[in-house]
Protein backbone atom coordinates (compact mmCIF):
# COMPACT_ATOMS: atom_id res chain seq x y z
CA UNK A 1 0.00 0.00 0.00
CA UNK A 2 2.85 2.74 0.95
CA UNK A 3 4.89 1.61 -2.18
CA UNK A 4 1.15 2.18 -4.75
CA UNK A 5 0.94 5.70 -2.59
CA UNK A 6 4.02 6.80 -2.88
CA UNK A 7 4.19 6.74 -6.78
CA UNK A 8 0.80 7.27 -7.29
CA UNK A 9 1.26 11.39 -6.23
CA UNK A 10 3.86 11.65 -8.83
CA UNK A 11 1.66 9.80 -11.26
CA UNK A 12 -1.18 11.83 -10.30
CA UNK A 13 0.76 15.08 -10.85
CA UNK A 14 1.86 14.37 -14.07
CA UNK A 15 -1.95 13.22 -15.28
CA UNK A 16 -3.61 16.18 -14.10
CA UNK A 17 -1.07 18.03 -15.70
CA UNK A 18 -2.03 16.60 -18.44
CA UNK A 19 -5.49 16.71 -17.88
CA UNK A 20 -5.28 20.24 -17.49
CA UNK A 21 -3.93 21.10 -20.72
CA UNK A 22 -6.92 18.71 -22.00
CA UNK A 23 -9.46 21.13 -20.04
CA UNK A 24 -8.20 24.61 -20.82
CA UNK A 25 -8.34 23.82 -24.42
CA UNK A 26 -11.48 21.84 -24.56
CA UNK A 27 -13.66 23.70 -21.72
CA UNK A 28 -15.65 25.38 -23.79
CA UNK A 29 -16.80 22.35 -25.41
CA UNK A 30 -16.58 19.55 -23.09
CA UNK A 31 -17.37 21.34 -19.34
CA UNK A 32 -15.97 18.08 -17.80
CA UNK A 33 -15.64 18.47 -13.80
CA UNK A 34 -12.15 19.37 -11.84
CA UNK A 35 -10.10 16.64 -11.06
CA UNK A 36 -9.34 17.97 -7.94
CA UNK A 37 -11.85 19.26 -4.87
CA UNK A 38 -10.06 21.03 -1.50
CA UNK A 39 -12.85 21.14 1.24
CA UNK A 40 -12.58 23.52 3.94
CA UNK A 41 -15.74 22.54 6.45
CA UNK A 42 -14.20 25.17 8.55
CA UNK A 43 -12.00 27.85 9.27
CA UNK A 44 -11.24 27.67 13.05
CA UNK A 45 -7.66 26.38 14.34
CA UNK A 46 -6.12 26.23 17.62
CA UNK A 47 -2.37 27.65 16.40
CA UNK A 48 -0.84 30.84 15.74
CA UNK A 49 1.88 30.38 13.02
CA UNK A 50 3.86 33.43 12.99
CA UNK A 51 3.91 33.02 8.67
CA UNK A 52 0.22 31.63 8.40
CA UNK A 53 -0.74 32.81 4.35
CA UNK A 54 -4.36 31.70 5.31
CA UNK A 55 -4.50 33.70 8.99
CA UNK A 56 -6.78 36.45 7.29
CA UNK A 57 -10.69 34.77 7.70
CA UNK A 58 -9.10 32.04 10.29
CA UNK A 59 -11.71 31.49 13.35
CA UNK A 60 -14.51 33.48 11.35
CA UNK A 61 -17.20 30.55 10.86
CA UNK A 62 -19.45 33.35 9.73
CA UNK A 63 -22.38 31.35 7.92
CA UNK A 64 -20.83 28.32 7.55
CA UNK A 65 -22.89 24.73 6.26
CA UNK A 66 -23.95 22.23 8.27
CA UNK A 67 -22.92 19.08 8.56
CA UNK A 68 -25.53 17.20 5.99
CA UNK A 69 -24.76 20.18 3.81
CA UNK A 70 -21.49 19.08 3.84
CA UNK A 71 -22.59 15.09 2.99
CA UNK A 72 -24.99 16.49 0.30
CA UNK A 73 -21.61 17.97 -1.41
CA UNK A 74 -19.39 14.82 -0.92
CA UNK A 75 -22.07 12.03 -2.27
CA UNK A 76 -22.52 14.20 -5.39
CA UNK A 77 -18.66 14.61 -6.18
CA UNK A 78 -17.79 13.26 -9.35
CA UNK A 79 -16.26 9.68 -9.40
CA UNK A 80 -12.74 9.04 -9.14
CA UNK A 81 -11.77 12.55 -8.17
CA UNK A 82 -9.16 13.79 -5.47
CA UNK A 83 -10.81 15.15 -2.46
CA UNK A 84 -8.60 16.68 -0.06
CA UNK A 85 -9.66 18.08 3.46
CA UNK A 86 -8.25 20.96 4.93
CA UNK A 87 -9.14 24.29 6.50
CA UNK A 88 -8.37 25.86 9.23
CA UNK A 89 -7.49 22.75 11.09
CA UNK A 90 -9.96 19.79 9.57
CA UNK A 91 -9.70 17.86 12.64
CA UNK A 92 -11.74 20.64 14.97
CA UNK A 93 -14.84 19.62 12.81
CA UNK A 94 -17.01 17.22 14.16
CA UNK A 95 -17.51 14.27 12.09
CA UNK A 96 -14.65 14.67 9.35
CA UNK A 97 -14.97 10.99 9.46
CA UNK A 98 -18.19 11.30 7.76
CA UNK A 99 -17.51 13.11 5.00
CA UNK A 100 -14.33 10.83 4.64
CA UNK A 101 -16.32 7.91 4.38
CA UNK A 102 -18.62 9.37 1.76
CA UNK A 103 -15.91 10.44 -0.09
CA UNK A 104 -14.72 6.78 -0.39
CA UNK A 105 -18.16 5.17 -1.39
CA UNK A 106 -17.55 7.83 -4.60
CA UNK A 107 -14.64 5.90 -4.80
CA UNK A 108 -12.06 9.14 -4.53
CA UNK A 109 -8.61 9.42 -3.36
CA UNK A 110 -8.82 11.09 0.06
CA UNK A 111 -6.31 13.35 1.76
CA UNK A 112 -6.42 15.27 4.86
CA UNK A 113 -3.90 17.93 6.31
CA UNK A 114 -3.64 18.80 9.86
CA UNK A 115 -1.23 20.19 12.46
CA UNK A 116 -1.47 17.06 14.04
CA UNK A 117 -2.15 18.41 17.23
CA UNK A 118 -5.59 16.85 17.32
CA UNK A 119 -3.33 13.31 16.24
CA UNK A 120 -4.48 10.91 19.82
CA UNK A 121 -4.99 6.80 18.98
CA UNK A 122 -8.57 7.38 19.05
CA UNK A 123 -8.67 9.85 15.95
CA UNK A 124 -6.14 7.64 14.04
CA UNK A 125 -7.82 4.68 14.46
CA UNK A 126 -11.17 6.66 13.23
CA UNK A 127 -9.64 8.24 10.21
CA UNK A 128 -7.86 4.88 9.20
CA UNK A 129 -11.22 2.86 9.63
CA UNK A 130 -13.02 5.99 7.59
CA UNK A 131 -10.97 4.91 4.52
CA UNK A 132 -8.32 7.95 4.50
CA UNK A 133 -5.77 7.59 1.87
CA UNK A 134 -3.23 9.86 2.74
CA UNK A 135 -2.64 12.06 5.87
CA UNK A 136 -0.48 14.98 5.45
CA UNK A 137 0.85 17.08 8.97
CA UNK A 138 3.06 20.55 8.53
CA UNK A 139 5.99 20.53 10.86
CA UNK A 140 8.04 23.72 10.73
CA UNK A 141 11.54 21.57 12.33
CA UNK A 142 12.51 20.08 15.57
CA UNK A 143 10.66 20.66 18.61
CA UNK A 144 12.39 24.05 19.75
CA UNK A 145 11.95 25.62 16.34
CA UNK A 146 8.75 23.77 15.61
CA UNK A 147 6.58 24.47 18.90
CA UNK A 148 8.12 28.54 18.54
CA UNK A 149 6.60 28.78 15.27
CA UNK A 150 3.54 27.15 15.81
CA UNK A 151 2.77 29.90 18.95
CA UNK A 152 1.97 26.04 21.23
CA UNK A 153 4.57 24.32 23.49
CA UNK A 154 4.36 20.88 22.99
CA UNK A 155 2.87 20.55 19.39
CA UNK A 156 6.12 18.56 18.33
CA UNK A 157 5.92 16.01 20.82
CA UNK A 158 2.31 15.55 19.47
CA UNK A 159 3.14 14.54 16.21
CA UNK A 160 6.33 12.52 17.37
CA UNK A 161 3.15 10.23 19.18
CA UNK A 162 1.50 10.36 16.45
CA UNK A 163 4.06 9.03 13.94
CA UNK A 164 5.10 6.63 16.65
CA UNK A 165 1.78 5.08 16.78
CA UNK A 166 0.94 4.89 13.08
CA UNK A 167 4.24 3.02 12.31
CA UNK A 168 3.62 0.10 15.51
CA UNK A 169 -0.04 -0.17 14.62
CA UNK A 170 -0.52 0.59 10.74
CA UNK A 171 2.87 -1.28 9.42
CA UNK A 172 2.80 0.88 6.48
CA UNK A 173 -1.00 1.08 5.85
CA UNK A 174 -1.75 4.49 6.59
CA UNK A 175 1.09 7.04 4.56
CA UNK A 176 2.12 10.55 5.76
CA UNK A 177 3.57 13.05 4.34
CA UNK A 178 5.61 16.02 6.23
CA UNK A 179 5.07 19.19 4.94
CA UNK A 180 8.17 21.91 6.29
CA UNK A 181 7.80 25.51 5.74
CA UNK A 182 11.69 27.07 5.64
CA UNK A 183 11.13 30.00 7.87
CA UNK A 184 14.10 32.59 8.86
CA UNK A 185 14.29 30.01 12.00
CA UNK A 186 14.37 26.44 10.75
CA UNK A 187 16.45 27.05 7.69
CA UNK A 188 19.60 25.24 9.67
CA UNK A 189 17.20 22.49 11.66
CA UNK A 190 16.41 21.02 7.68
CA UNK A 191 18.68 18.29 8.11
CA UNK A 192 17.91 16.60 11.62
CA UNK A 193 14.34 17.03 10.09
CA UNK A 194 15.18 14.56 7.59
CA UNK A 195 16.81 12.93 9.56
CA UNK A 196 13.64 12.34 11.83
CA UNK A 197 11.26 11.26 9.06
CA UNK A 198 13.47 8.66 7.77
CA UNK A 199 13.34 6.92 11.43
CA UNK A 200 9.34 6.65 10.40
CA UNK A 201 8.36 4.22 8.25
CA UNK A 202 5.07 5.90 7.64
CA UNK A 203 6.48 8.83 6.03
CA UNK A 204 6.16 8.53 2.67
CA UNK A 205 7.50 11.95 1.38
CA UNK A 206 8.63 15.01 2.82
CA UNK A 207 7.90 18.38 0.80
CA UNK A 208 9.58 22.04 1.38
CA UNK A 209 7.54 25.41 1.02
CA UNK A 210 9.00 28.65 1.09
CA UNK A 211 7.23 31.52 2.85
CA UNK A 212 4.73 33.63 0.62
CA UNK A 213 1.99 36.06 1.60
CA UNK A 214 -0.84 36.33 -1.19
CA UNK A 215 -4.51 37.10 -0.03
CA UNK A 216 -5.94 35.89 -3.28
CA UNK A 217 -4.08 32.72 -2.95
CA UNK A 218 -4.81 31.53 0.55
CA UNK A 219 -7.31 33.93 2.15
CA UNK A 220 -10.48 32.18 3.41
CA UNK A 221 -12.48 34.35 2.18
CA UNK A 222 -14.05 35.23 -1.57
CA UNK A 223 -13.24 37.77 -3.94
CA UNK A 224 -16.76 38.89 -6.03
CA UNK A 225 -14.83 40.57 -9.05
CA UNK A 226 -11.73 40.33 -10.87
CA UNK A 227 -11.24 44.11 -10.38
CA UNK A 228 -10.24 43.28 -6.58
CA UNK A 229 -7.31 44.94 -5.90
CA UNK A 230 -6.15 42.45 -3.68
CA UNK A 231 -5.55 40.39 -7.64
CA UNK A 232 -2.59 43.24 -8.20
CA UNK A 233 -0.62 43.58 -4.89
CA UNK A 234 1.19 39.87 -5.60
CA UNK A 235 3.30 38.34 -2.94
CA UNK A 236 4.41 40.74 -0.17
CA UNK A 237 6.84 38.14 1.51
CA UNK A 238 10.38 38.77 1.81
CA UNK A 239 13.05 37.10 3.57
CA UNK A 240 15.54 39.04 5.26
CA UNK A 241 19.34 39.29 3.64
CA UNK A 242 20.64 37.03 6.37
CA UNK A 243 17.92 34.22 5.80
CA UNK A 244 18.44 34.96 2.26
CA UNK A 245 22.17 33.67 2.49
CA UNK A 246 21.32 30.91 4.73
CA UNK A 247 18.87 29.43 2.36
CA UNK A 248 21.47 29.84 -0.55
CA UNK A 249 23.78 28.13 1.63
CA UNK A 250 21.87 25.51 2.20
CA UNK A 251 20.65 25.13 -1.41
CA UNK A 252 23.93 25.52 -2.65
CA UNK A 253 25.29 22.21 -0.55
CA UNK A 254 25.14 18.92 -1.23
CA UNK A 255 22.52 17.95 0.79
CA UNK A 256 20.40 20.94 -0.27
CA UNK A 257 20.83 20.15 -3.67
CA UNK A 258 19.32 16.16 -2.88
CA UNK A 259 16.10 17.86 -1.64
CA UNK A 260 15.10 20.61 -4.62
CA UNK A 261 13.35 18.03 -5.73
CA UNK A 262 11.30 18.11 -2.82
CA UNK A 263 10.10 21.76 -3.04
CA UNK A 264 6.42 22.35 -3.69
CA UNK A 265 7.96 25.54 -5.34
CA UNK A 266 8.05 24.73 -9.47
CA UNK A 267 11.05 26.58 -10.83
CA UNK A 268 12.98 24.77 -13.94
CA UNK A 269 16.82 24.82 -12.01
CA UNK A 270 19.21 24.81 -9.11
CA UNK A 271 19.93 28.45 -10.12
CA UNK A 272 16.64 29.46 -10.85
CA UNK A 273 15.73 28.37 -7.58
CA UNK A 274 18.34 29.85 -5.59
CA UNK A 275 17.43 33.22 -8.08
CA UNK A 276 14.25 33.09 -6.75
CA UNK A 277 15.31 33.25 -3.16
CA UNK A 278 17.04 36.66 -4.03
CA UNK A 279 14.44 37.89 -6.04
CA UNK A 280 10.67 36.44 -6.01
CA UNK A 281 8.98 39.38 -7.23
CA UNK A 282 11.20 38.83 -10.66
CA UNK A 283 9.20 35.55 -10.95
CA UNK A 284 5.34 34.76 -11.51
CA UNK A 285 3.41 32.07 -13.35
CA UNK A 286 3.13 32.08 -16.85
CA UNK A 287 0.68 29.46 -17.86
CA UNK A 288 -1.01 27.36 -15.28
CA UNK A 289 -3.68 24.45 -15.37
CA UNK A 290 -5.20 25.00 -11.89
CA UNK A 291 -8.27 27.25 -12.93
CA UNK A 292 -9.27 23.77 -14.92
CA UNK A 293 -8.48 20.94 -12.81
CA UNK A 294 -9.07 22.38 -9.22
CA UNK A 295 -11.74 23.73 -6.86
CA UNK A 296 -12.53 24.95 -3.50
CA UNK A 297 -15.24 24.78 -1.26
CA UNK A 298 -15.07 27.80 1.56
CA UNK A 299 -16.62 27.35 4.81
CA UNK A 300 -19.70 29.27 3.83
CA UNK A 301 -20.07 27.09 1.15
CA UNK A 302 -18.69 29.76 -1.33
CA UNK A 303 -16.98 28.05 -4.57
CA UNK A 304 -13.67 29.21 -5.72
CA UNK A 305 -10.68 28.09 -7.94
CA UNK A 306 -7.14 28.28 -7.12
CA UNK A 307 -7.83 32.19 -6.67
CA UNK A 308 -9.94 33.41 -4.34
CA UNK A 309 -12.72 34.55 -6.78
CA UNK A 310 -16.07 33.24 -6.27
CA UNK A 311 -17.33 31.22 -8.80
CA UNK A 312 -20.89 30.20 -7.08
CA UNK A 313 -22.10 29.06 -3.64
CA UNK A 314 -22.70 24.84 -3.20
CA UNK A 315 -26.66 25.90 -2.36
CA UNK A 316 -26.80 27.69 -5.72
CA UNK A 317 -26.37 24.72 -7.80
CA UNK A 318 -27.85 22.07 -5.52
CA UNK A 319 -24.56 20.63 -3.86
CA UNK A 320 -23.44 19.70 -7.68
CA UNK A 321 -19.85 20.83 -7.92
CA UNK A 322 -19.94 19.37 -11.40
CA UNK A 323 -21.89 21.95 -12.61
CA UNK A 324 -19.93 24.98 -11.89
CA UNK A 325 -17.72 24.52 -14.63
CA UNK A 326 -20.95 25.86 -17.03
CA UNK A 327 -21.43 28.96 -14.58
CA UNK A 328 -21.17 32.52 -16.19
CA UNK A 329 -18.33 33.38 -13.80
CA UNK A 330 -16.24 30.30 -14.18
CA UNK A 331 -16.06 30.86 -17.61
CA UNK A 332 -14.89 34.58 -16.90
CA UNK A 333 -12.33 33.55 -14.19
CA UNK A 334 -10.91 31.14 -17.25
CA UNK A 335 -10.84 33.30 -19.50
CA UNK A 336 -9.54 36.03 -17.54
CA UNK A 337 -6.91 33.85 -16.51
CA UNK A 338 -5.74 33.10 -20.49
CA UNK A 339 -4.93 36.11 -20.46
CA UNK A 340 -3.47 37.50 -17.99
CA UNK A 341 -0.32 35.66 -17.70
CA UNK A 342 2.59 36.22 -14.96
CA UNK A 343 -0.72 37.64 -13.04
CA UNK A 344 0.26 39.40 -9.40
CA UNK A 345 -1.87 37.25 -7.23
CA UNK A 346 0.01 34.02 -8.50
CA UNK A 347 3.20 34.85 -7.08
CA UNK A 348 5.04 32.63 -4.82
CA UNK A 349 2.05 29.91 -5.46
CA UNK A 350 3.69 26.48 -3.85
CA UNK A 351 0.82 24.43 -5.71
CA UNK A 352 2.85 21.99 -8.16
CA UNK A 353 1.23 22.68 -11.07
CA UNK A 354 2.15 26.35 -10.87
CA UNK A 355 5.54 26.74 -12.57
CA UNK A 356 7.54 29.97 -11.38
CA UNK A 357 9.36 31.54 -14.17
CA UNK A 358 11.25 35.02 -14.89
CA UNK A 359 9.29 37.87 -15.89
Amino acid sequence: MMFLLQYSRPIYFFLSKVYGVFLRATNNILNLAPLRITLHPTSRCNFKCSYCHVATGLNNDKDPIELSEWMKVVSRIRPFSIVSFTGGEPLLFKNIESLIKKSKKRLCMVTLVTNGSLLTPEKIDSLYESGLDYLMISIDGFEKIHDESRGVPGSFAKIKKALDYIDQKYNNRLSVGLKVVLSETSIEGVFELLEFSKKHRCVSDVAFNLIYDNVPNGALYSFSDLENENFYVGNTFEYSEEAKLRLQRFLSSKEGRAVKSAFTLKLKNQNDLLDYITSPRSYGVKKCTLPWTDISVLPNGDITSCLNYRLGNVKEIDYQLGTIVKAKRTKLFQKFMKINQFLPACEGCPLAHCHQAKR
